[in-house]
């Protein structure tokens, strides 16, 4: 049994005995638990234990049990912190046991007396709500009687944490099941609007006003509307939140005011009259928000200040023709103030607000100035920006963090400026490529507003079509080139010293000096991220770019993607992988004759002419494996015919240089998605079948003396051709099957393409031309099934518990930080393969699966004689003949 079912089994049995020490130790088993939870695991055994954990004897049944003993209220709460855990991690995981997690909140909530544990009950439920509403229909919840409860225990509330979240979650049920309750609405607006009158008045309750204002700011979402949504109530709405929002209060507690920010950033078009009359005592209070040195209160006071700035514009813009000294003085009080900010701040954040400020501000600029002012203003903007992030003396990191906001915004005024030049398109590019250069740096919670930027910089672009294609091929071609002029990603091959792809690393090993997060080498892989979300943006979360089309963003990615191919041959073209034959020393020439040592391998001492170039060129292959099978066939189609000529061309001018192959390997890999090679009878595609035909009948006589890896690349090719070509030469494809097979047992990599090529081929090819061939490598399996592979760097990396609960003595509680941290690991390598071989054998006949056990006269007699397995005591006879 497994140490996460012993340690359900002693909470249960603890939780049926009366020690006085029980409810401590309940709390340190759910706590181990949540420890055990916090291992790596592979899907399978992640699935196990969840199974255990919220099954039939897992943490909620022992809640239930100790529902009405208040001793255990501190065990209860950590089951509620694994659970709450649980549901953010991995969602998909939890739908099976949403009903449960259901009613075992509810159940606390009504059930439990400590104010903590119904507190945690009610989050544990938003949290549920919000992340599998779509999983609990609105009759299990029985919501009417349950909003009833909640608004009784409102108005006789014991505790402002409880309270807190009991708001919460009214509003929470709004936001879900809207169209249920539009006859609930007035009531519960009315307590809202109770409540937030009572706690911004002469004796607030500051817990209590945060569950008020991010209550109303869910339930804002979809009502008020049609007669109830009034000038009066967003009027009085607006004075109680204006109270809050004054930073110069100095509360000890600021989780109300943060919320107040989250509802004028949420909603704050809805208030856009009222913010347009109070601006001058709003955007001050915003500006010191965003200087706080607070994180909590920085992150809510940005996007807050967006919002208001943008509710600005657009009253600006509106009130254009009818109140033109009213907005003239209005834009002219923010260009001051965003002017002040970029004169007088040394730091990035706020040039960044300024910066934005401009941009958002930029539609105004249209009626309220001339086409030169905002020709000025531009360049004013992109001068503050270049100098914040090449010549400020922050950190890079913080500097990254704003560029995305400089590139975004200068974009949105380029959208409204009417003219521009070859100069302005130079400079904004230059910052786009320094985003892309130092995306690793990038935060992965922060990537998607480089997205955005980027793709607005698109738009901006594309509304200028004399310049857009120059600009889209120059934005790719240098992508391509910073993504991959970085030290190839090491892989375990076969025999490096052999292959000429292997040497090169060590030629020029100066570039693998440049290191990114956490001190890791950067490769082209840190860039993928990158490439995924410009080529298909569509399958991207948090891809939707304001004031962007869906259709102009899936045109944008098509011309980037017509554009990555292009590059590629541009780039390739102008590499230069030509090789010498390095001379040998006089004191090796020495050795060798003395040792009489031959070689027949083609690459013995050939040298790079330019190692760089090699390097960049095993990135472009890689590269170029990722990134072409993302778009749909339609793209890659009208370029299979011309990819397959060039990359033959050039593996036939250098047939040493194992990335060609690699190249043709990718081609032919993108071919099986786009079903190119099944259209017969078109010219274009029987043109590059009998080209790849002749090619390879070549290439098998040619790579029976080559070695190591550029063997593995010629082999992984010709396990990856189409089916039609396969089907002609099969009879001469049964010694690279040999040769793959022997050679993937130290390069599993080979042998996982040989198994499913075999897989594919059995399935599609003739009996009789299986029954002919398959005999002589089906024996070639055994080895791999044998194997028993010990150790290796995918195993599950384990982490050792050190706090074990009859060692501690201390106050525990669940780490949620470690849980979530936690990942989910794949099988081995050598796991999968052997999977796949037992796969294939299942697939075959009798007649051809008895073939893995080698048919010759010895290995049958090995194999037939059972051995006894006893170990006995060797006792010598004095007389041979003796029996």
């Amino acid at each position: 049994r497994g140490e996460v079912e012993v340690l359900l089994q002693k909470l249960h049995c603890g939780a049926s005995t009366q020690s006085v020490c029980l409810p401590d130790t309940a709390r340190h088993v759910v706590a181990d638990i949540g420890e055990h939870l916090a291992i790596d695991f592979t899907c399978v055994q992640y699935d196990l234990y969840l199974s255990h954990v919220l099954g039939e004897k897992g943490i909620i049944t022992f809640g239930r049990g100790v529902a009405s003993d208040q001793t255990y209220a501190d065990a209860k709460k950590c089951t509620l912190d694994v659970i709450k855990t649980l549901i953010e991690k991995d969602v998909k995981k939890i739908v099976k046991y949403v009903d449960d997690i259901r009613k075992y909140t509810f159940f606390l909530y009504n059930v439990d007396k400590s104010a903590k544990v119904r507190a945690l009950a009610l989050e544990v439920l938003c949290t549920l709500l919000e992340k599998c509403g779509s999983h609990i229909a609105v009759e299990d919840i029985n919501v009417d009687q349950f909003i009833e409860r909640l608004c009784l225990d409102i108005h006789s509330a014991k505790g402002s944490t409880v309270l807190h979240h009991q708001l919460r979650t009214l509003g929470m049920l709004t936001y879900i099941y809207p169209e249920n309750l539009k006859h609930q609405v007035s009531l519960i607006l009315k307590v809202f609007k109770e409540q937030l009158k009572k706690h911004t008045g002469s004796k607030p309750d500051f817990i209590a006003l945060g569950g008020v204002l991010r209550g109303l700011t869910l339930y804002m979402h979809h009502f008020p509307e049609g007669h109830d949504d009034d000038a009066q109530l967003y009027e009085f709405l607006y004075n109680q939140i204006h109270k809050v929002l004054n930073p110069d209060l100095n509360l000890a507690r600021r989780d109300a005011q943060r919320a107040a920010l989250e509802l004028v950033h949420t909603h704050g078009d809805k208030f856009s009259s009222h913010l347009y009359e109070n601006y001058d005592t709003l955007f001050p209070w915003l500006i010191k928000w965003c200087a706080s040195k607070n994180r909590d209160d920085h992150k809510a006071a940005v996007p807050a200040i967006n919002t208001f700035v943008h509710a600005i514009a657009n009253m600006l813009e509106l009130q254009a023709g009818e109140e033109r000294s009213k907005g003239a003085q209005v834009f002219k009080y923010f260009l001051q103030e965003y002017n002040q900010l970029l004169e007088k701040s040394d730091s990035t954040s706020q040039v960044s607000l300024a910066v934005k400020g401009y941009s958002l501000l930029s539609g105004a600029c249209r009626f309220l100035l001339s086409p030169l002012e905002v020709h000025t203003m531009f360049n004013r903007v992109l001068t503050a920006s270049q100098h914040a992030f090449y010549q400020s003396s922050e950190m890079l990191e913080n500097k990254l963090s704003n560029l995305p906001s400089y590139i975004e915004s200068l974009a949105i005024i380029i959208i409204k400026m009417d003219l521009i030049n070859i100069g302005i398109i130079d400079s904004v590019q230059n910052l786009a490529m320094s985003l892309v250069e130092n995306f690793p740096l990038v935060s992965v919670y922060r990537r998607f507003l480089a997205y955005h930027a980027l793709f607005k910089l698109f738009q901006a672009i594309h509304g200028k079509p004399e310049y857009f294609q120059d600009f889209l091929h120059t934005f790719v071609y240098r992508s391509i080139v910073l993504t991959c002029s970085h030290a190839p990603e090491a892989v375990s091959a076969p025999g490096e010293e052999g292959s000429l792809s292997g040497n090169i690393t060590e030629e020029n090993g100066g570039n693998s000096k440049w290191k990114g997060l956490k001190n890791e080498a950067t490769t082209y892989k840190n860039f993928l991220p990158l490439w995924k979300a410009l080529m298909i943006p569509e399958k991207m979360a948090n891809m939707n770019v304001s004031g962007m089309p869906a259709t102009l963003r899936t045109e944008v990615s098509s011309r980037l993607y017509l554009e990555f191919i292009t590059c590629i041959l541009e780039i390739t073209m102008k590499l230069d992988l030509e090789t010498f034959k390095q001379e040998p020393l006089k004191k090796e020439i020495e050795a060798n004759e003395e040792q009489d040592v031959a070689t027949s391998d083609p690459v013995s001492g050939l040298i790079a002419k330019t190692p760089k170039d090699f390097q960049v060129y095993m990135n472009v292959v890689s590269l170029m494996g990722e990134v072409l099978p993302l778009q749909s066939e339609d793209q890659l189609e009208p370029h299979v015919s011309h990819l397959c000529w060039f990359f033959v061309r050039c593996s036939s001018l250098q047939p040493l240089v194992s990335a060609h192959y690699t190249a043709i390997t990718t081609v032919l890999s993108c071919t099986h998605l786009t079903h190119f090679f099944k259209k017969k009878e078109e010219p274009e595609v029987e043109s590059v079948i009998h080209l790849l035909t002749s090619y390879i009948r070549e290439l098998l006589q040619r790579c029976r003396q080559y070695r190591d890896q550029l063997l593995a690349s010629c082999l992984t090719l010709i396990l990856k051709l189409p089916l039609r070509i396969v089907q002609d030469i099969f009879p001469q494809l049964a010694a690279a099957l040999q040769m793959a097979l022997q050679l993937g047992v130290s390069y599993l990599p080979l042998a996982d393409v040989c198994v499913s090529a075999l897989q594919v081929w059995t399935e599609q090819l003739p009996h009789d031309m299986l029954q002919q061939h398959l005999p002589l490598v089906m024996p070639l399996l055994l080895p791999y099934l044998r194997s028993r592979e010990m150790g290796g760097d995918a195993e599950v990396q384990t982490r050792v518990i050190t706090v074990k609960m009859a060692l501690a003595n201390q106050r525990r509680k669940v780490d949620r930080k470690k849980m979530l941290s936690s990942k989910r690991v794949d099988e081995t390598a050598m796991r999968r393969v052997q999977l796949a071989i037992l796969r294939l054998i299942g697939s075959l006949d009798a007649s051809l699966s008895v073939c893995v056990i080698p048919q010759d006269p010895d290995s049958m007699a090995a194999a037939a004689v059972r051995w006894d397995t006893l170990k006995h005591i060797k006792f010598a006879m004095p007389f041979e003949q003796l029996k």
